[in-house]
């Protein structure tokens, strides 16, 4: 029996360890709305900014702009960044080529990097009316958010921090006979002392997912590095956070890990006994 339960012990703190290292994300439902036009379930977005601008990336563009915070992401503290139309955001001295380039993980583009979903991604120039969003555009914004919902699930005002906010609504990927739009959300949260978080969001309420289109979702930054393939879904958002540079674990992953040692240095204890 014991040797049994020693099994098990031991088989619930690997499983909570390669909880750890692998991606830190958990699903939340929660998305940023940044017009009439796109209206999502969930949004905290503060009203501490002004109306959302727009990004004109036709031809594979980029687009450098002030993040309104630094952040310290592992592979350097960055407080601007470029918006490039293939769906990343980039930091660094130079944008991303004005000619796509295909790869199989995000660190191929040699440069640091966080992409809501990574793809030869065509958008549209702006119509200059950020209240009336046209199927390819790309907006950013600036204002505060809830990060993290409390042990109700819920989000709230008073617990708002700096964010800035990037939405690419509804590029089409190249060569698509579909023309399947793409939504994707990236937010990014101001956590203080250079500490931020990510959250990615799929799809619309009208269009929840979005297909397995040759799309890359995650990030490579240093050696924080998560590459995510295949179809995305609408119903969970992705939530990162990095602290002193460091991708830190899911907080159910580390409960679990604590709860596992716990478990496991009592046994020992009582084996000892």
């Amino acid at each position: 029996m014991e040797a049994h339960i020693k099994k098990l012990m031991r088989a619930a703190l690997l499983a909570a360890c390669a909880l750890i290292v692998s991606s830190a994300a958990y699903a939340k439902r929660v998305f940023i709305d940044f017009g009439d036009q796109v209206s999502t379930s969930g949004n905290n977005w503060g009203t501490g900014s002004s109306e959302s601008l727009e990004a004109d990336l036709v031809g594979n563009a980029s687009l450098s702009v002030a993040i309104g915070f630094t952040i310290n992401t592992g592979a350097g503290s960055f407080n601007s960044l470029f918006i490039n139309e293939n769906g990343a955001i980039t930091f660094g001295a130079t944008p991303l080529s004005t000619t796509f380039t295909s790869v199989s993980a995000l660190s191929s583009l040699g440069v640091p990097v966080i992409a809501p979903y990574y793809a030869n991604l065509q958008t549209v120039t702006p119509n200059g009316d950020v209240f009336f969003v046209e199927p390819g555009e790309v907006l950013y914004s600036y204002g505060v958010a809830d990060p993290r919902p409390d042990s109700s699930g819920n989000y709230s005002s008073a617990d708002a921090v700096p964010a800035m906010h990037v939405t690419w609504a509804g590029p089409t990927v190249s060569g698509d006979a579909t023309l399947f739009e793409i939504y994707a959300d990236l937010v990014i949260y101001d956590l203080g002392g250079g500490d931020f978080a990510l959250q990615f969001g799929h799809g619309t309420d009208a269009n929840l997912d979005i297909p397995d289109l040759g799309g890359i979702t995650g990030f490579a930054l240093g050696s924080n590095v998560v590459n995510l393939t295949g179809p995305r879904s609408g119903n969970e958002d992705l939530y990162y956070e990095f602290r002193n540079g460091v991708l830190v674990p899911e907080p159910a992953a580390a409960a679990l890990l604590a709860t596992t040692l716990a478990g496991g240095l009592a046994l020992r204890a009582r084996r000892r006994r």
